[in-house]
């Protein structure tokens, strides 16, 4: 997990003195590792710190089986146990008893603020799970110096991409091998392709769907995508001249001229609503003390603490009064790239929320795979099979 988007939030939590007269404790179980400080940092502990002095906050590691440890911290009296998940894997959680529904600890403006396609991301079974942190769509980085020496235009759709990645695929040295690469994307990242040809990996009525027509088509012409990726993802490298990426990369390809344009269309034009994982949220172990847990998500919803959050870590405002509030506003016109992201809110879809999408969209990740490994292009009745194989496990997993 990235450490950009939850520096804030891990800093918050944080802290280093404990008062005397300290009456209950915040735990937050927390997934990474090495997150670095700010002075924004500072700013909001303190903050923190004014506005509950009687709180003890403290921010933990979370090795493999931490949930079962959050679990019985959480039934201690006083205690508000916390962890950071994304949307994927909560439903199957929340109905093994893990998780406490967060919609009762926060007022109704807090919820009818948010985005309703964000909230449904966060709500399951008619309650919300989560506090939405990040939801950011995905752009597409150009490498603009390859783009000028190849005398390629910035592509708009996904077969303008493609032709632009065989033109930008080159051996700019006359030894025989290719070090300048057309394009790259992660593998959990191929529902893009669909959605953008109308294909759902899920339909609504909660059928399989990654296996209609077109797929195999895509299939087929990704494996040629893919032909012209690079064997490492690291566009910061300078020898990849597209890349589908997200907002937390733009401090990393700072040193670079590139431009980040809107994801390529098919028939539509489609985006995701937060990465492969869906929605970044904050969610409440099970059995802890609502009141002291009421006043950690208080402080998170607070505009200012969330706006600057928001400004710091590159992340678009999930809710509505931020994201279209003056200050933000002016955060965009300092930041042109963000625009990119800001507009492409817009198309972004929400992804399943059920407890089997989890392990279905593993088996959608292992046909790209599959198609990627294939040493000479699969046809598209090869694809088509494959996807119908496919079809039938995901079948398996869902309710009968």
């Amino acid at each position: 997990m990235r450490v950009e988007v939850l520096a804030v939030l891990i800093a918050l939590l944080s802290l280093t003195a404990v008062p005397a007269q300290a009456r209950g404790k915040i735990l937050v179980y927390n997934p990474l590792e090495g997150a670095e400080g700010d002075p924004i940092r500072h700013s909001l502990l303190s903050q923190f710190r004014d506005q509950n002095p009687d709180l003890q906050v403290e921010e933990r590691e979370a090795p493999s089986g931490y949930l079962q440890q959050a679990q019985s911290l959480a039934q201690q009296p006083g205690q508000a146990v916390f962890t950071i998940i994304y949307a994927i894997k909560f439903p199957r959680l929340a109905d093994q008893g893990v998780l406490a529904p967060i919609d009762r600890l926060a007022p109704a403006e807090l919820w009818q603020d948010h985005y309703p396609k964000v909230l449904q991301t966060v709500t399951y079974k008619d309650r919300i799970w989560a506090l939405p942190l990040e939801a950011n769509p995905y752009g597409l980085f150009c490498n603009l110096e390859h783009f000028r020496e190849a005398g390629v235009g910035l592509p708009t759709t996904w077969e303008e991409t493609l032709a632009a990645a065989r033109a930008l695929t080159r051996d700019t040295d006359g030894d025989g091998k290719i070090d300048r690469w057309g394009y790259t994307q992660c593998t959990f990242q191929f529902p893009l392709e669909l959605w953008s040809y109308g294909i759902d990996v899920i339909r609504p009525d909660g059928t399989i769907g990654f296996a209609d027509p077109p797929a195999a088509e895509i299939l087929h012409w990704y494996w040629e995508l893919r032909h012209y990726s690079p064997p490492h993802v690291d566009f910061e490298r300078g020898d990849v001249a597209m890349k589908v990426s997200v907002t937390d990369n733009l401090s990393r390809y700072r040193h670079m001229d590139y431009k980040v344009i809107p994801l390529p269309r098919g028939t539509r034009r489609v985006n995701s609503l937060g990465g492969s994982n869906s929605t970044l949220g904050l969610v409440l172990i099970n059995g802890s003390d609502p009141e002291v847990a009421k006043r950690f998500l208080a402080f998170w919803a607070w505009p200012p603490a969330y706006l600057r959050w928001c400004t710091w870590t590159h992340n678009l405002p999930l809710r509505k009064s931020i994201r279209q509030g003056a200050a933000y506003q002016r955060y965009l016109l300092r930041n042109p790239a963000m625009q990119v992201f800001n507009d492409d809110f817009d198309y972004a879809l929400p992804r399943p929320v059920r407890p089997e999408y989890d392990p279905i969209h593993d088996i959608v990740a292992r046909l790209t795979n599959w198609a990627a490994g294939q040493p000479t292009q699969p046809s598209v009745q090869q694809c088509q099979a494959r996807l119908d194989e496919a079809k039938i496990e995901a079948e398996a997993l869902l309710p009968k």
